[in-house]
């Protein structure tokens, strides 16, 4: 009889329990050979997770439950899936992460769901093909026809999707459309949007409120090749930002926006139109750019026929309206121009037109050199301006002036014997330790005198 008390009380402190006590970890392929499987079978609360190996998507229908690959997100590839997409999210509370998702034929990711959070993926190689009317976001699509209420996409690689639809493209890496987004810590470089007349963000379109910060975006592509009815239209090479209508503004906070095209082709008797190779605005809402670099980004129209209308403008930041702050940016060797439209980018609010020094683009370094104009200690309102942080340092070079001379060994001298201040490099041997044995000590300063006034060799920190 107790022992019947016991389950009864049991039962009834269980149902009173949240789904978060009462959750389990349903692993991939142990007790589900597929993802669909494992999440036909989970309840609110319940983790997927998905051991290294290859799988295909899934429908996600099923409200707050999370979905994570086990360990190196590069050893769980889930290819190709529910035939549109990858990962097709319908529910709400859905969290996915720490996945290479690929293969989609409309996008990686798809979420018609409230709440989401997509995290710490490597979403790639998603290809829309070219006998298609018009796709949304082919790396990630949220929203599409309706809009979600929330959202956050974090920390993911959003790499080399491209969309290729005949009647244009909207949204190469991402595609938004939330009542309110998080965008923070992605890395979306080489995507595309291409097709015919349209084309518009080719790393990033969002329609709505929120914030968009720390992302990398580079090297991506918005080309419109022809039309037979309307003006030929690229517009936001990285990134297309829309905030008509929504509550909450958007605030495009420490990017970096590099490398990015907007193109036009043909135009069959009709006019061409390429804005924004770095961000296009569209006119009206509350849109503040801040903190952000904007480096060689560019715009280019290509006339089929001579006499076309044809322009090209804002090779960095493009909006025929008001933006509501441009504040404390850098904005280098865009072309046509810096600015284009109505936009005007005043000095006096601390934007400044320098070269950031970046690490090295070329091998994914996005970080800024120790000299850089963007480097707290630099900048002209003593913050960090851009995605990254300082991440590369001339040896030697202590007071991160970008020259080895007298000053950095008095620089050194003042920090070993009179309490000055800590080289800027992190850790502080990479620039400091320049005889490199593995100590900051008296021995480096008589070596930068033998290199600077001896003939001695040169500086080689670790």
């Amino acid at each position: 009889m107790l022992r019947i008390k016991y389950i009864i009380l049991t039962y009834f402190i269980s149902l009173c329990m949240p789904y978060s006590v009462l959750s389990i970890t349903i692993t991939v392929p142990t007790d589900y050979t597929t993802i669909q499987g494992a999440v036909d079978a989970a309840n609110p609360g319940d983790v997927i997770s998905v051991l290294p190996g290859t799988y295909s998507g899934a429908f996600l229908t099923k409200a707050n439950i999370t979905i994570t690959g086990f360990g190196d997100p590069s050893l769980v590839i889930i290819s190709g899936g529910t035939g549109m997409a990858v990962f097709d999210v319908f529910a709400d509370h859905v969290t996915v992460e720490s996945m290479t998702i690929t293969g989609g034929q409309m996008t990686g990711v798809f979420v018609g769901g409230d709440f989401a959070i997509i995290e710490s993926n490597i979403i790639i190689d998603n290809h829309v093909p070219y006998e298609c009317f018009r796709t949304y976001g082919n790396g990630i699509s949220i929203g599409d026809a309706s809009t979600v209420s929330y959202v956050e996409i974090r920390n993911n690689q959003i790499l080399d999707n491209i969309g290729s639809c005949d009647d244009g493209q909207t949204g190469g890496g991402i595609y938004c459309k939330a009542e309110y987004f998080i965008i923070e810590d992605n890395v979306i470089i080489g995507n595309m949007a291409i097709g015919g007349q349209g084309d518009y963000g080719g790393g990033i379109y969002c329609q709505g409120g929120g914030i968009i910060s720390g992302n990398v975006i580079a090297g991506n592509t918005t080309e419109a090749l022809w039309s037979y009815t309307h003006t030929v239209e690229s517009y936001g090479g990285g990134v297309y930002l829309d905030n008509n209508g929504y509550a909450s503004p958007i605030n495009f906070t420490n990017n970096t926006v590099v490398g990015n095209k907007c193109e036009t082709s043909g135009g069959i008797g009709h006019d061409l139109e390429a804005k924004g190779g770095g961000i296009y605005c569209v006119p009206g809402g509350t849109i503040l750019l801040d903190r952000n670099i904007i480096l060689n980004n560019t715009c280019i129209v290509n006339p089929f026929k001579e006499g076309r209308y044809a322009i090209s403008d804002g090779g960095g930041i493009y909006s025929d309206g008001d933006i509501a702050s441009i504040y404390a940016n850098d904005v280098h060797n865009n072309s046509p121009n810096s600015s284009g439209g109505s936009v005007v980018i005043l000095p006096a609010d601390y934007n400044f037109f320098k070269d950031p020094l970046l690490c090295d683009p070329s091998s994914g370094n996005y970080g800024i050199n120790c000299p850089s104009p963007c480097a707290p200690y630099n900048s002209p309102i003593s913050l960090l301006i851009g995605a990254l942080n300082v991440d590369c340092y001339f040896c030697g070079d202590l007071n991160c002036d970008g020259a080895i001379n007298v000053l950095d060994i008095v620089y050194l001298v003042n920090y070993k014997f009179k309490s000055g201040p800590e080289p800027h490099c992190d850790p502080i041997t990479a620039c400091s330790d320049v005889n490199n044995d593995g100590q900051v000590n008296v021995l480096d300063i008589i070596y930068l005198v033998d290199y600077k006034f001896k003939g001695g060799p040169a500086p080689n920190c670790p």
